[in-house]
């Protein structure tokens, strides 16, 4: 049986590799300290509820200023009153996008900490396609 995706989706569209990604994820992610995980997307929404579920955390879904959606709510959905949350994505491009969900996740409540972001693509993966996440954001952002 094969898969059509983006190489960096497999981690969790490829049902033999769902499994060990979130174990790894639940193994790197114990020690922090946090209520809530953020995302956005597709790539954030293919890990971020079976994370929340296993850990019994929150979720917060953010999404693009523009887009359209049948819910009542624009931007943000989920849990308001996180004290703390992590960010789970594939990959990181440019920055972006952390950066307007930190935005987003202030905007509906200024007391919630970002406590780092977790994603779930390796980094030899991501630096052979030419994404460098130690250029683009703070290295102590990163959960690994």
């Amino acid at each position: 049986m094969s898969h059509r995706s983006a190489v960096w989706l497999k981690p969790v569209l490829d049902r033999a590799q769902v499994a060990s990604t979130v174990l790894q994820a639940i193994t790197e992610l114990h020690n922090i300290e946090f209520d809530t995980i953020a995302f956005r997307g597709v790539s954030g929404a293919l890990l971020a509820p079976i994370l929340a579920y296993k850990m019994e955390k929150e979720l917060c879904i953010i999404r693009k200023p523009d887009m359209t959606t049948h819910s009542t709510e624009k931007n943000f959905e989920g849990f308001v009153e996180s004290k703390a949350y992590i960010i789970v994505d594939d990959l990181v491009a440019s920055g972006d996008t952390v950066m307007q969900i930190i935005k987003q996740m202030y905007d509906h409540n200024p007391k919630s900490k970002f406590k780092g972001l977790y994603l779930y693509t390796s980094y030899s993966f991501m630096l052979r396609q030419g994404f460098n996440p130690a250029l683009e954001l703070p290295q102590h952002w990163l959960v690994r």
